[in-house]
């Protein structure tokens, strides 16, 4: 079996401490028991942008407010850490996630358009 070297450890340590600087996980229970959770990240690209990564609440929790309170927690921390543009993907089908993130402030930027490829196509044009 390979065992890191003290050097390796370290190097790996820190950077997954620095990565962790710029990202934060929130977590939401009830009853003494976990019903949600958030993740959020900085990037520096040409601007600083805030991402909410992944954001799920228990269905039977989800009209306790909850996950309003995690992304209020989510946005104060990504003013803190002085983002220029809060950004999350959402699929453009789920309308009552859309009106969560409406209800905040989000607002759609931009759309994606995918296709998937089928038997049909590729055996045209091989």
């Amino acid at each position: 079996m390979i065992q890191p070297t003290d050097r390796d450890w370290v190097r790996r340590r820190n950077k997954l401490l620095e990565k962790a600087k710029d990202m934060l996980v929130i977590t939401a229970k009830a009853n003494n028991m976990l019903v949600g959770y958030l993740i959020v990240s900085v990037h520096k690209c040409d601007t600083t942008v805030g991402e909410i990564e992944s954001l799920y609440v228990l269905e039977e929790y989800r009209e306790d407010d909850i996950g309003s309170e995690m992304m209020k927690e989510a946005m104060n921390w990504l003013n803190y850490k002085g983002v220029a543009i809060q950004k999350i993907a959402v699929g453009v089908e789920n309308e009552q996630v859309i009106a969560f993130y409406n209800k905040l402030g989000f607002a759609p930027k931009s759309v994606i358009l995918e296709k998937r490829g089928d038997e049909s196509y590729r055996s045209v044009n091989k």
